[in-house]
C-alpha cells in the first residue's frame, strides 16, 4: 500500500479497467490445491506488508494515537489478529463467536482505544503468527467449494485478505499525520508516494460521456463486498468528466485565485467547515518562502505540480469543482466513465480516491453479508462515497466497483477529486 506505491506492475489507465459483473476474474474452483496455494500466498504477502509497515516503529509510535478518529497502530495489529481468528479459525470451523470487545470496532470507539492496555509489538506479532498458524491448519482441511456462502469460492478468505489491506491503509494514514520521526524503512519503502506521473498530464483534458443504460455494480460473490452488489441496470444522462484527477498545479491555481476565501463557491456545509477549521490548503501542505512544501510521513518535500492533489475533504472537492465550472460526479457517472475504456480516463486505480456526491446507500436488492457492521450501519446521508483506490491501497482492492466512504470533513484519507461537467 520502492517509494512509488505498491502498483505491482498494474496499469492505472482506464483501458485496463474492465466491468466486473461476474466472478471478479476468479474462475470457479477446479483445483483445491491451487486455490489453497493462491489464498495462502496472498495471506502471506499481505502479512509481509503489514510487518514491513510496523517493523521500524518504536513501541511509543505504535501506542500513540495520531488523532481521535484513527486507532493506535498497536490496536490495528491486535484487531487484525482477532478478526482473522474469528473468521478463519472459529467461523470456518462452525463456531459461533464474535470479536473480542477490545478489538470490536463498534464496541470500542476510536476515541477510547488509546486508553486500553495494548500488547507490546513482540506480543502482538507473536499472536498474529499463532493465529495464522491455526488459520493455515484449518485451510488445509477444507475444499473451498462448500455450499456455505461463507466458504464458497473462498469468500471468507478474500474478505480477511482485503480487511488487512484496508487496515494497512488506515495505518499509513496515521503515520502520514505524524509531524516527524525516523524514516519508515519498510513502510516508506513500500508506500511513500503516489505512482510516478509519466510526464506532465493534460489536466485540462475532458471527455464527453454518452448517456444511456449501463450495468452498475457486480454479482461477484468471491471477492466483492456486500455493498457492491447486486449488479443492475442504471440510466445516466450525458455528461463530461476530467480525464485526470485534479493535479497539485490546478489546486495551486485554486489557492491563488482565492478559492478558500470565496464563499460563493462553497456550499452551506462547506462554509461551516471552512469557518470551523480555518483551513486554507490541503492537509500536509506547508507554505515556505521558496514555495509550497508537502509533509509526507514526517518529511518535507516540494509539492510536485503533476501529482494528483490529495488529502482534501469532500467540502474542498465540492468547492473546487464549482470553481472549475463543474460539480462532483455521482457514483453511477464515475463507474460508467471508468468501466468503458473508450473514454480513456487515467489514474483511476492506484492513484487517489475520488470524492463523489453520492451518500453511502444500499443498492436495490442489497443483502448484508456476512455481517451488517461492514457497511449497513453506515448507510444514510452522513457519509459520502469515494471511488477508485489510492496509491496506499494494496492492489487486492483495485476494482471499479469498490466503494470507500468517509465523513465529508475528513482529510486523512488519500483522496482527491475528478470534476464532472454538463455535457455542453
Amino acid at each position: 500500500m520502492g517509494g512509488r506505491g505498491r502498483n505491482d506492475g498494474r496499469s492505472i489507465r482506464a483501458a485496463r479497467v474492465a466491468p466486473d459483473h461476474g466472478t471478479g476474474g476468479m474462475a470457479p474452483l477446479k483445483n483445491a490445491a491451487a486455490w489453497k496455494a493462491e489464498v495462502a500466498g496472498e495471506l502471506a504477502r499481505l502479512r509481509r506488508r503489514t510487518l514491513d509497515i510496523v517493523e521500524p516503529l518504536s513501541e511509543d509510535v505504535l501506542a500513540r494515537q495520531a488523532c481521535d478518529f484513527l486507532s493506535p497502530l498497536s490496536w490495528d495489529l491486535g484487531h487484525l489478529a482477532s478478526f482473522e481468528e474469528l473468521w478463519l479459525v472459529k467461523r470456518v470451523r462452525g463456531v459461533s463467536a464474535g470479536l473480542e470487545t477490545a478489538y470490536d470496532a463498534l464496541e470500542m470507539p476510536r476515541s477510547q482505544r488509546a486508553e486500553l492496555k495494548l500488547p507490546s509489538k513482540a506480543a502482538v506479532v507473536a499472536r498474529l503468527d499463532a493465529v495464522r498458524e491455526q488459520a493455515l491448519e484449518v485451510l488445509a482441511n477444507i475444499d473451498g467449494g462448500q455450499a456455505d456462502p461463507l466458504l464458497r469460492d473462498g469468500y471468507v478468505y478474500w474478505m480477511v485478505i482485503q480487511h488487512e489491506a484496508q487496515h494497512q491503509e488506515t495505518m499509513l494514514q496515521s503515520l502520514d499525520l505524524r509531524a516527524a520521526g525516523p524514516p519508515l524503512r519498510g513502510g516508506e519503502g513500500r508506500a511513500a508516494a503516489p505512482p510516478a506521473v509519466p510526464g506532465p498530464p493534460d489536466d485540462c483534458a475532458r471527455v464527453r460521456v454518452t448517456g444511456g443504460e449501463f450495468r452498475m455494480g457486480t454479482d461477484d460473490r468471491s471477492r466483492a463486498y456486500d455493498n457492491e452488489r447486486p449488479a443492475r441496470a442504471v440510466e445516466v444522462g450525458d455528461f463530461a468528466i476530467d480525464r485526470y484527477p485534479a493535479s497539485n498545479r490546478r489546486w495551486l491555481d485554486f489557492i491563488d485565485d482565492g478559492g478558500y476565501r470565496r464563499p460563493e463557491i462553497w456550499s452551506e456545509g462547506g462554509r461551516r467547515w471552512l469557518e470551523e477549521s480555518s483551513t486554507r490548503h490541503p492537509q500536509g501542505w506547508v507554505e515556505a518562502p521558496d514555495g509550497w512544501q508537502l509533509r509526507r510521513f514526517g518529511r518535507l518535500r516540494p509539492v510536485e505540480a503533476a501529482e494528483p492533489v490529495q488529502h482534501i475533504c469532500y467540502w474542498e472537492a465540492e468547492a473546487f469543482a464549482r470553481w472549475r465550472g463543474g460539480r462532483l460526479p455521482d457514483e453511477a457517472e464515475w463507474e460508467k466513465a471508468a468501466t468503458d475504456p473508450a473514454y480513456g480516463l487515467e489514474h483511476l486505480l492506484g492513484s487517489v480516491y475520488q470524492w463523489t456526491r453520492s451518500p453511502l446507500a444500499p443498492y436495490p436488492g442489497f443483502e448484508p453479508f456476512p455481517y451488517p457492521e461492514y457497511s449497513q450501519v453506515f448507510f444514510g446521508d452522513t457519509y459520502r462515497v469515494l471511488r477508485g483506490s489510492s496509491w496506499a491501497a494494496d492492489p487486492v482492492l483495485w476494482r471499479p466497483t469498490y466503494r470507500n466512504w468517509d465523513l465529508p470533513q475528513r482529510r486523512q484519507i488519500f483522496a482527491g477529486v475528478r470534476v464532472a461537467y454538463a455535457a455542453g
